[in-house]
């Protein structure tokens, strides 16, 4: 987070210079992440990094390396084709794994809920359709599609529920930092928020900008993934503005 603020600070101004990490222990009580005192052009910097987080969330994305691999394995050796697998994040994924290996064995490429009335008319089991994909979208699944190379790849996905802006949460996080960057002053504060929920659209239009308090001079919005465009801009806002600045994020580039 720190290395991506530095780099866009660099881009658009003048380079931060060394950072030092900072905590309580210090004598002049700074509790700030980072501060830059070494900066070479413009005032000397601090930044603080926080995290907008979905606690289940979290666990999911850790646990799901292990379950990829195991899933992987079985499909190279049972030489099942290639698979990608999208999962919602607030699945049990202990549950969902033997629902995508009973459904790769079948050969059964899925969306739940993604269906037509020509889909219902063709089929005989209307209602048993309508049944599956709803039971598959209460375990967790999102998507199962083939794809081109063999073997089996998992993302955390979600089915779009309660998506959308989330200004509220942004200005929640301001407010509890807003006091350790006033601390900092008279340097240049930055507040970076690293955005890992799927109930935060990454659309930016859908979360208007908050308004800055004094102890705040810049406030960088991250995102964690790599599908869409919004999610691989960094949304900056600088105290006084009232639009985003969409800029691309040097992780991706």
């Amino acid at each position: 987070m720190a290395q991506v603020v530095e780099r866009l600070v660099e881009d658009l101004s003048t380079p931060l210079g060394r950072r030092r990490r900072r905590d309580e222990s210090h004598n002049d009580g700074l509790s700030v992440d980072f501060t830059y005192d070494e900066r070479r052009i413009g005032r000397p910097a601090a930044l603080e990094v926080t995290t907008l987080r979905d606690q289940r969330l979290t666990e999911a994305f850790a646990a799901l390396p292990a379950l990829e691999d195991r899933l992987n394995a079985i499909v190279l050796e049972e030489n099942l084709g290639g698979w990608i697998a999208h999962v919602n994040g607030d699945a049990r994924l202990r549950d969902v794994e033997q629902v995508l290996l009973r459904l790769v064995r079948a050969g059964t490429a899925i969306r739940p809920s993604d269906y037509t009335s020509a889909d219902l008319m063709a089929a005989d089991d209307p209602q048993g359709l309508i049944a599956q994909h709803e039971q598959l979208r209460a375990e967790g699944v999102v998507a199962l599609d083939r794809w081109a190379a063999p073997g089996f790849r998992l993302a955390l996905g979600s089915h779009g529920r309660g998506i959308d802006g989330f200004r509220d949460l942004l200005e929640a996080e301001i407010h509890a930092n807003e006091g350790k960057l006033a601390k900092c002053r008279p340097r240049e504060t930055h507040l970076a928020i690293d955005v890992f929920r799927f109930d935060a659209s990454t659309t930016p239009s859908k979360t208007s900008p908050p308004a800055l308090p004094e102890p705040v001079d810049h406030l960088w919005v991250l995102f964690r993934g790599e599908g869409t465009v919004e999610q691989r801009q960094v949304w900056h806002l600088q105290r006084g503005e009232a639009v985003w600045e969409l800029l691309p994020d040097p992780r991706f580039t």
